[in-house]
């Protein structure tokens, strides 16, 4: 029953990952974007979710992840 837990777990992760990128993604404002504004701004969307993820990923918070 563990691994049952460390699935869901790792998909609520995931889903933090994917989420802000995806709803960024549907965005009707970027119709009247250029592609270099675009590509800029899902880089600064990722870099908020690496910040999210660093510290996890450091403490080994996340199931079967060994701290540094």
């Amino acid at each position: 029953m563990g691994w049952v837990r460390d699935w869901v777990i790792w998909g609520l992760i995931a889903l933090v990952v994917v989420g802000p990128l995806y709803l960024a993604m549907g965005s009707p404002l970027l119709a009247w974007r250029e592609r270099i504004y675009i590509v800029a701004g899902l880089a600064g969307i990722a870099a908020m979710v690496l910040l999210f993820l660093q510290p996890l990923l450091a403490l080994g918070a996340g199931p079967n992840v060994s701290p540094i």
